[in-house]
């Protein structure tokens, strides 16, 4: 039998990746306003240097189909965790020969934890749950034609969703937050991303009324590099933005002036993604070690 935090540490294997499928839903895929009724792909015929006719290859609804694979991804990898996390007989390899069979899954939990399928159920959820755990994940990405035929509601698998991270949130908060002791202990058995990229030699455009409050009380600014903010900045609705007048002589003061507080914003465009294992450290902090 495994030990309690050996059983958390597999079972952590499948939370970082159900939280970033989730977090992905959660910003993009919970207003049906924004759904696309369909997108095209266009090849525009040129004979003669003359741009004469287009073929256009027409994409029906692309976010939703995506949105229904994302859930997909989310439920398998939620419920992976939550099966090794209170299945004491199953570890991370049990669980991975499941695949992508998410009714199969769904199923296992069903069997140990009645309390999420009951609430599933009151909220008019389970027979979405049921509908997407019937649809093929492999002939879905593929396109494949597939013998079920499921009819999945845009917001219920919305709501399902944030029921599902609800669910996971409070094992996850039983299981390893709540006693200290294990706290401590799983926090040097998690994985880490790092993530690294350079930063921007510019200061903030905005700043949020709290932190330039917190900005102006800064222990480790100066009164003149404070008086040097204010006339950066111009007070707008909810914070301050930096005046568009000022030269590039005080924006290099004012930059250094917010590198002193860490007050630095990263260039996105260049970014490194690094996944450290558990008692690792990021290739970066190797070489510098």
């Amino acid at each position: 039998m495994l030990s309690h935090i050996q059983r958390l540490a597999n079972a952590d294997e499948f939370y970082l990746p159900a939280v970033y499928d989730f977090l992905f839903l959660d910003k993009y895929c919970l207003d049906t306003n924004t759904l696309r009724i369909n997108a095209t792909i266009d090849f525009p015929i040129i004979q003669g240097g003359i741009h004469v006719d287009t073929i256009v290859d027409t994409i029906p609804f692309p976010d939703f189909l995506h949105f229904i694979q994302t859930s997909q991804a989310f439920s398998e990898k939620a419920l992976k965790f939550l099966i090794c996390l209170q299945d004491p007989k199953v570890g991370p390899e049990e669980v991975r020969r499941y695949r992508h069979d998410l009714a199969a899954l769904i199923g296992h939990y069903r069997a140990m934890e009645s309390g999420l399928f009951e609430l599933l159920g009151s909220e008019g959820l389970a027979d979405t749950f049921d509908a997407i755990g019937r649809i093929d994940f492999v002939s879905l990405r593929y396109l494949e034609p597939h013998r079920e035929t499921a009819e999945v509601n845009w917001t219920k698998l919305s709501r399902l969703n944030r029921v599902l991270m609800d669910h996971v949130k409070a094992r996850r908060f039983t299981y390893y937050y709540a006693n200290e002791t294990t706290r401590r202990r799983i926090s040097e058995t998690t994985t880490r991303i790092s993530i690294r990229c350079p930063l921007l030699d510019e200061p903030w455009p905005t700043i949020s009324a709290h932190s330039m409050q917190r900005l102006r009380l800064h222990p480790d600014l100066l009164p003149h590099e404070i008086t040097t903010i204010d006339g950066a900045y111009r007070n707008v609705e909810g914070g301050c933005q930096l005046r568009e007048d000022i030269s590039l002589e005080q924006r290099s003061a004012l930059f250094q002036i917010l590198q002193k507080v860490g007050m630095v914003s990263p260039d996105l465009s260049t970014v490194a993604i690094e996944i450290v294992p558990p008692g690792g450290r990021a290739m970066r902090e190797k070489r510098e070690a």
